[in-house]
């Protein structure tokens, strides 16, 4: 239960911060997977 409580909170924590760290987390799974397929 624990894990599900703290990923709730970092998941709270991510919307209360702003589209900004969202975009940059998104950029980094687009590059990874780029990464990946080459």
């Amino acid at each position: 239960m624990k894990i599900v409580q703290s990923s709730q909170q970092q998941l709270g924590y991510m919307l209360d911060y702003g589209p900004g760290l969202y975009g940059l987390l998104l950029f980094l799974i687009s590059i990874s997977l780029i990464a990946y397929c080459i």
